[in-house]
């Protein structure tokens, strides 16, 4: 386990893990509040942690296919579930202050297409900053995406706001469907309240921005991806205690060698070339 702190954030980010972020926490006006939020009945598990990293695809893979090549699923669930890093363990290589410098690889036996990653981490003041690298280390062009998907504790106050141009229905094996332009009840570019029915859908032309108001926590936040992440999942359900906002590179599910508009396919990352994608938290008291 690794602890970064800086006066207004500190965080648990476990490198055997996953690389996950376990839990982070904002140092508001009433104290030190949640913002990236574990499951509370589970200690371990990248997939009960705050925030773990998706790669080399993010979400559901369709048909458990990469383009032509056939992968096995990787949990309980039919379809094989965002990529494979979460589930190995990281390898360290920087520490300093605020910041951590990870990498890993994952060969042919792992996965039908060897590549390495690279993560690195740091809190800077109020902003936690995170670049997510992806290396193609096979001989051909592997099909490769990339995601963050961070938990965020919903309550009775949140409050989401964000600009996209389609909603996609959602189908069997909670995959995408249907692109439908924004009517109001699924627009969040004025600020609405966090759905308390159940929500798994994919938005398409995220504009790379969501603030994120928690009142009940006394801060705001806003998280910012860079160009090229622009598809965002939201899934919230009754009852759970937390939802989860999902910048990724690729539209879930789109991993065949063809997908239908507006959705965004797997890029083809030729051998050797590396896809890099920066992602921030920045929070701040809410007067």
């Amino acid at each position: 386990m690794i602890a970064l702190e800086t006066p207004h954030l500190r965080l648990e980010l476990r490198p055997e893990e996953g690389a996950c972020i376990w839990s982070m926490e904002f140092l508001a006006g009433t104290g030190w509040q949640p913002v990236l939020v574990p499951d509370a009945n589970q200690t371990e598990g990248a997939l009960n942690s705050g925030l773990f990293w998706m790669l080399p695809f993010a979400n559901r893979a369709r048909q458990n296919r990469l383009h032509g090549v056939q992968i096995a699923p990787n949990t309980d669930e039919p379809l094989a579930l965002h990529g494979v890093v979460w589930s190995r363990a990281w390898n360290v290589e920087t520490i300093r202050d605020a910041y951590v410098q990870l990498s890993l690889s994952c060969t042919e036996a792992e996965l039908p297409f060897p590549f390495s990653a690279r993560l690195i981490v740091q809190l800077d003041g109020a902003t936690f900053r995170a670049q997510v690298q992806l290396r193609n280390e096979g001989s051909h062009g592997m099909p490769a995406g990339l995601g963050a998907h961070p938990y965020f504790l919903g309550l009775p106050q949140t409050t989401l706001q964000f600009e996209a141009t389609h909603f996609y229905l959602e189908g069997p094996d909670h995959l995408p469907t249907d692109a439908i332009t924004l009517p109001p009840e699924l627009d969040f570019s004025e600020g609405a309240a966090l759905p308390r029915s159940w929500r798994y859908n994919a938005y398409a032309g995220w504009k790379g921005q969501a603030l994120i108001l928690q009142p009940d926590l006394g801060y705001r936040m806003t998280m910012q991806a860079q160009a090229g992440m622009r598809e965002l999942m939201l899934y919230a359900a009754p009852g759970l205690a937390r939802f989860a906002l999902e910048p990724q590179t690729h539209t879930s599910g789109a991993t065949l060698d063809e997908v239908p508009e507006p959705q965004v396919g797997l890029a083809i990352l030729p051998p050797g070339k590396v896809m890099s994608r920066d992602f921030s938290l920045t929070l701040s008291p809410m007067p």
